[in-house]
């Protein structure tokens, strides 16, 4: 097992909502829903052949988080720290919800920015990760 884990930007299995049907929508209901999320420079989503080429893996990316429906099992066995963005369409109430899952230490950072906080405040966030990943060096020794 490892010592330690790292999630971000997402709501834990036990707390996710009803089916959003991204997958569903049609390439240019699916694009325009990418513009929305600030995550992808226009330039790439502009350039039809590179999207039509992308839509397939986003859209079955999209249809696995459609599609997934969380199971209850025991409790890993390490710490996490979970990172979020205070703009973030995912709730940030729910991230704590993710020690729910862990035996160990649940930390919840908080950074400026939306869903793709990290590429906002690149330094902030590689700072936490070190931080963190000595955090469960020493919770595990």
């Amino acid at each position: 097992m490892p010592i330690g884990l790292i999630l971000s930007a997402c709501e834990p299995p036990q707390s996710r909502g009803l089916k959003q049907g991204y997958a569903d929508l049609s390439n240019a209901e699916l694009l325009a829903k990418l513009r929305t999320m600030n995550g992808t420079p226009p330039e790439v989503l502009n350039h039809s052949e590179l999207m039509q080429l992308m839509l397939p893996v986003i859209r079955a990316d999209f249809a696995i988080c459609d599609n997934y429906q969380y199971v209850h099992e025991e409790p890993y066995k390490c710490s996490i720290s979970v990172y979020g963005g205070v703009s973030d369409q995912i709730e940030t109430s729910t991230l704590s919800d993710w020690g729910q899952l862990f035996t160990g230490q649940c930390l919840v950072r908080l950074f400026p920015g939306g869903h793709f906080f990290i590429l906002e405040n690149e330094e902030l966030v590689f700072s936490a990760v070190q931080r963190d990943i000595l955090n469960f060096i020493d919770l595990s020794s």
